[in-house]
């Protein structure tokens, strides 16, 4: 406990030293104040971090076996199923697993605020649903006009893509190293992919038109993957699925009608793909 000034004894000279320990108190209280204000993010140790990347770079391997798995498939049943019924399917699955993930885990008092998530993110969940879409559609497109090696190897330029706009966007770190990433990335696709424009000699059949598919669906993607970052870990990703999903459902049907494409009942080869 602090002593009262008027009962120190010894004058002038204790009264100040009194007044120093009250200063030295209210400093050490503003002190606490504050570290306990910051994020518990911004004290992660580097055992945290780091365990935390590991976490995620495992996760993002997984969804890149994971892709490359629903993208043979899609190649397989090419020609025989229209491109956007396919994406009726994909999305309405994807639909149903989140939203019974959802309903089964919710804490909220109110189904509605977990479904649609916080409305500050709802913008940004409608971005990520809108360009992700837009962006699955292209590839599907893309996976059944081309070579399924040809049409992955072009996805994959949503990495840079993805880096140059986070850094214009999300002001994230870009530095030279990024820069020769992104560039050997970039070339190595284009040495993958072997465009006869540049490659004279080259037995490859791509069609530079069918090529504008998964390149638009690259330059999509980068943009769905900013909105995510946008959102970070302010939101669940159950949340981001279930938007996904249900912009998917409801643009996939209005295409079809709109473009006149007929539904084609699968096979049982087809419905099992």
């Amino acid at each position: 406990a602090i002593p009262d000034c008027n009962e120190v004894e010894g004058g002038a000279h204790d009264k100040g030293g009194c007044e120093m320990v009250d200063v030295q108190s209210a400093r050490d209280e503003a002190e606490v104040v504050i570290v306990e204000a910051v994020p518990k993010s911004e004290h992660e140790t580097y055992d945290e971090k780091k365990s935390h990347m590991i976490l995620g770079m495992t996760l993002l391997f997984a969804c890149t076996f994971c892709f490359c798995i629903g993208n043979t498939l899609v190649n397989l049943i090419a020609g025989s199923i229209p491109t956007l019924q396919i994406g009726c399917l994909r999305f309405s699955s994807q639909l149903v697993v989140s939203v019974i993930s959802i309903a089964v885990s919710t804490k909220e008092n109110s189904y509605y605020v977990a479904f649609m998530g916080k409305p500050k993110n709802r913008w940004k969940l409608f971005s990520r649903a809108f360009w992700g879409v837009i962006a699955v559609m292209c590839l599907f497109a893309g996976l059944q006009r081309m070579q399924l090696a040809d049409a992955t190897a072009i996805n994959y330029l949503n990495i840079p893509f993805t880096a140059v706009v986070g850094r214009i966007w999300l002001k994230e770190e870009y530095g030279y190293l990024d820069a020769l990433a992104a560039f050997l990335c970039s070339v190595g696709v284009v040495v993958v992919v072997q465009p006869p424009a540049l490659f004279p000699g080259s037995s490859s059949s791509l069609d530079m038109i069918d090529a504008l598919f998964p390149v638009a669906s690259a330059a999509f993607t980068g943009l769905a993957m900013i909105s995510i970052r946008a959102i970070g870990p302010d939101e669940d990703f159950r949340v981001i699925v279930c938007w996904f999903g249900a912009f998917g459902l409801l643009f996939c049907p209005a295409a079809m009608l709109t473009t006149g494409t007929a539904w084609v009942a699968p096979d049982a080869r087809e419905a099992g793909l």
